[in-house]
Formats: C-alpha cells, sequence, structure tokens
C-alpha cells in the first residue's frame, strides 16, 4: 500500500514516535535483545521508524542499561531513563506514554499533535506500514488507530470453554450449530504493534483509543507479535525463506 498524502490542513501535524522497550518479559527472557535475523529485536522497530516520512522525532523508552547501550549503537534516540515503576508486568503503556511526553515536549517547548507506538515485538512491520497507517490516521475523523490482522480460522465465536468437564460454546448467542464459518462476520486481532493517537486523547482521556478508532491491516506475513519462542521461531522461518524483509 502506497502511504497517501495528509489532507493539507494536516500536514504541518507533529507525531512522536515511541519505542517502548523494558528490560523484563516472563515469557521470553530478555526478549527485546533476543537475536532475529542476524540482529537484536529492538533493531527492527528502530530501523521502521528512522525511515518514516511522517514521524518528526523517535525515542525509545527503558529502564534497563544494556537496552539503552544497544540502542545507542542502533543509532536510536534513548533521551531519559524510564522509572522502574513503570517497566514492571503491570504496567500500562498509556502511563509510559504520558511519561514520554512529559519528559520531551518540556525540553522542546511545544506539544506534539499525534503519538504512534512502535512495539519491538512486531518486527515484521514495515516503515510503509507506519507511514500508511499514519497517514490513514491523518486523513480519518478518528480518535486513534489500531495495527490488526485478519483472523481467519479460529473466529471467537467457535471457541469453546470447559466448565466442571462439560465443553460448552464460547459465544452461544453468536454460533450456531450448521453454520458455516463463512457466515460469521469476519474478526480481527491487534497486530504489528503499531498504535497511533491524538495526543489529546492520551493526555485528557488516559486512553490510547479514544472513542473512534479506525484499523490498519497488516497481512498475516507481517503481523506477527513476538510473545512466545514459537513466535520467535516463525519469525525466523518468514525472514530466512525471504516471505517478509
Amino acid at each position: 500500500m502506497v502511504p497517501r498524502e495528509p489532507d493539507p490542513d494536516q500536514s504541518d501535524k507533529r507525531i512522536l514516535g515511541i519505542i517502548p522497550a523494558r528490560g523484563g518479559s516472563k515469557r521470553i527472557p530478555r526478549k527485546n535483545l533476543l537475536c532475529l535475523g542476524g540482529k537484536p529485536l529492538i533493531a527492527y522497530a528502530i530501523e521502521a521508524a528512522k525511515r518514516s516520512n511522517f514521524l518528526g522525532r523517535t525515542i525509545l523508552s527503558t529502564e534497563d542499561p544494556e537496552i539503552r547501550s544497544v540502542a545507542l549503537e542502533l543509532g536510536a534516540e534513548v533521551p531519559f531513563v524510564r522509572p522502574a515503576e513503570l517497566s514492571s508486568d503491570a504496567s500500562l503503556t498509556v502511563d509510559v506514554v504520558l511519561h514520554a511526553l512529559g519528559e520531551i515536549e518540556p525540553t522542546e517547548g511545544r506539544e506534539y499533535d499525534y503519538v504512534c507506538v512502535l512495539e519491538p515485538t512486531a518486527p515484521l512491520r514495515t516503515t510503509q506500514d507506519i507511514d500508511s497507517a499514519l497517514s490513514m490516521l491523518l486523513s480519518a475523523d478518528a480518535d486513534s488507530i489500531i495495527g490488526l490482522t485478519p483472523v481467519d480460522y479460529v473466529n471467537p465465536a467457535r471457541l469453546r470453554v470447559i466448565r466442571e468437564n462439560r465443553v460448552y460454546l464460547f459465544a452461544p448467542q453468536v454460533w450456531r450449530d450448521g453454520w458455516q464459518q463463512q457466515a460469521l462476520e469476519q474478526v480481527y486481532k491487534p497486530a504489528g504493534g503499531l498504535f497511533a493517537c491524538r495526543r489529546d486523547t492520551i493526555v485528557h482521556g488516559g486512553s490510547l483509543h479514544g472513542k473512534t478508532q479506525c484499523g490498519y491491516i497488516f497481512p498475516p506475513e507481517r503481523g506477527v507479535d513476538i510473545d512466545t519462542f514459537f513466535d520467535l521461531a516463525f519469525a525466523e522461518f518468514l525472514i530466512s525463506r525471504r516471505v517478509v524483509g
């Protein structure tokens, strides 16, 4: 997809890119520094952001000295150290973004209009994806945009739960016996590690989503999120077979 030019009255909007990369990770220890395709995972987000035509400035937020050192070697900007209380498993991304804005905007003397969050765990997301999504947001009457990828084979309406050794439909109000998969509405899952929203939605609404949201659709091969070792192996497979990248 070729990025569309933003509306003329949106062309001067200031967009801050934020790469949140904390040191802790339960399922995959030190995940953000793991080697994928010959380079650390954080390298993919840094490289894609640096090539963007829409991001006015991109910073990496971390509390971890090793991640900071590697990020600086990769050419990232790491202008502050994230507090430990914003780096736990329970920390919210919106609070990390608010902290970053509080550190960056006073030094620049002016506010940003939009914020784009690029999770390092989506290494197959491209610069073109970033710019296309931001172009969509700038052209839309919406508070935010989220990266999505289609769920084609396991529609939530067909999922089951087990209660007291009995199987029940997870969403009996949606699924009916005898229906075919094609009868169900297309559903999507968050993917590509991309969120972007208006600054006011974060600062005054305390949310990365707001009331209205658009979706940027990633193809399955670029919508991989690294959450398990299986995801990591699958991403390595896609890169090695030149399916992406």
